[in-house]
């Protein structure tokens, strides 16, 4: 959730550059760092900026220019310059024929599924899998849905996959307690599973029936 203030600074950080910045917003990431927006200190005007604080200048240090994009939430431009700042080469762009060809054989892969299916398939870093993905997304190739599947969404398929058969038996505290997920995430998994036994069990019948 965002935190922002219009008139007064929310307080007053130290950049990587040394200046002092007055911070008007706080946006927490989904990589659980938090992205500020403000000036520098004692000044006003024009669009905050983004700010290249420590744990920012850390984390982008740790990872790609896509998957920093993914992770914090902002644009390529923002990150280029973030990477500019800190002085970090390019070479994270480099694709390999080898990898080109691979890439292109796995691309449905590359371009949907979560980081913790490909680690464990190909061995396969949140790194690597984005700057492949992006050289795919940069010849025309298209991903099936908006966002990369999240590997919370894999932990589930795999728990489903793994226990349809006692999902129907257990209950939602249940469910919910295996998975830490939400009830309405129970639910549905119990009903899939549901309808799924209900299914199997229609076919056989008719099979014997038959």
């Amino acid at each position: 959730m965002a935190k922002k203030y219009k008139f007064y600074p929310i307080k007053t950080v130290k950049g990587v550059d040394g200046e002092d910045w007055d911070i008007y917003e706080e946006i927490m990431t989904s990589v659980g760092i938090i992205l500020c927006k403000g000036w520098r200190y004692g000044t006003r005007g024009g669009q905050f900026r983004f700010i290249l604080t420590s744990d920012v200048a850390e984390y982008i240090k740790k990872t790609g220019l896509y998957e920093a994009m993914d992770g914090l939430g902002v644009s390529d431009r923002v990150i280029g310059r973030f990477r500019r700042e800190l002085d970090i080469q390019r070479k994270w762009f480099v694709i390999s024929p080898e990898e080109h060809e691979w890439s292109m054989l796995h691309k449905d892969e590359l371009l949907n599924k979560s980081y913790s299916e490909l680690q464990q398939k190909y061995s396969l870093n949140q790194t690597t899998v984005a700057r492949l993905a992006r050289h795919l997304l940069y010849l025309g190739e298209s991903r099936q849905r908006e966002v990369r599947q999240s590997d919370k969404s894999y932990e589930i398929e795999q728990f489903y996959q793994s226990h349809k058969n006692k999902i129907v038996e257990m209950t939602i505290q249940e469910i919910m307690n295996s998975l830490k997920c939400s009830e309405t995430i129970a639910k549905k998994i119990y009903s899939r599973a549901y309808r799924e036994k209900i299914t199997v069990h229609w076919q056989r019948n008719n099979s014997k029936n038959g």
